[in-house]
């Protein structure tokens, strides 16, 4: 990943419009594998008390949706990019959303207590980093959860057909020059094999249309 500084102002630069992505990627297409990925990882978090952590949460979108749709469940929302946060406490505002907590740390240290969340969301954030971060963030994640817990994971998926491809070519193009050459090899990945590297057993993939929720 870039340096912390070079983060910080690519983040501060992007956050005005990092939501299109939910109006450009994020829509159901009406089709089994484009369904939005939001709404999947939502569905896998049921309505009872319960910790969640939406660890990179950038603008927070993904943690404000299970909030929305789950209201007995807690969620913190967590970023060191102010500036996404600022977004984020924006629409909670808006929403009046009373379960969320939004915190500014790194989420390769947190400084929060070890198990005590009973999911954790890392969505459209690994992608972006080298191995090391790969390392900080998923060991971090795994310290958090509680025993029984479970890790959600949102990223980008390889496309099968062509015109899915030409659509998405942006966006890789896009990652491939702005996120360094570890990418790649992340994106290329088989996700079951990667995430068992980190300790974590795949449970679910299910596909959407250009992401995978597992």
């Amino acid at each position: 990943m870039a340096s912390k500084m070079v983060s910080k102002y690519m983040y501060k630069i992007m956050s005005p419009g990092y939501d299109i992505l939910d109006k450009t990627f994020f829509r159901d297409s009406g089709r089994k594998d484009g369904r939005n990925p939001r709404e999947v990882l939502t569905q896998l978090i049921p309505n009872e008390k319960s910790m969640v952590l939406d660890m990179c949460c950038g603008t927070g979108s993904n943690g404000i949706t299970v909030a929305i749709k789950k209201p007995q469940v807690t969620v913190v929302e967590l970023d060191r990019s102010k500036s996404m946060l600022l977004k984020a406490r924006q629409k909670v505002k808006r929403l009046g959303l009373r379960n969320v907590k939004i915190i500014c740390r790194d989420a390769t240290d947190t400084g929060l207590k070890s198990e005590i969340f009973d999911y954790i969301i890392i969505g459209l954030a690994l992608h972006e980093c080298n191995p090391d971060l790969w390392n900080g963030i998923l060991s971090e994640a795994h310290r958090l959860l509680k025993k029984d817990g479970h890790l959600i994971i949102l990223d980008w998926e390889r496309q099968k057909c062509i015109s899915d491809k030409i659509k998405f070519a942006p966006m890789y193009i896009t990652e491939t020059i702005c996120t360094p050459k570890y990418f790649r090899e992340y994106f290329n990945s088989d996700k079951e094999v990667f995430f068992s590297r980190f300790g974590f057993k795949a449970e679910k993939n299910i596909r959407c249309k250009y992401t995978f929720v597992m």
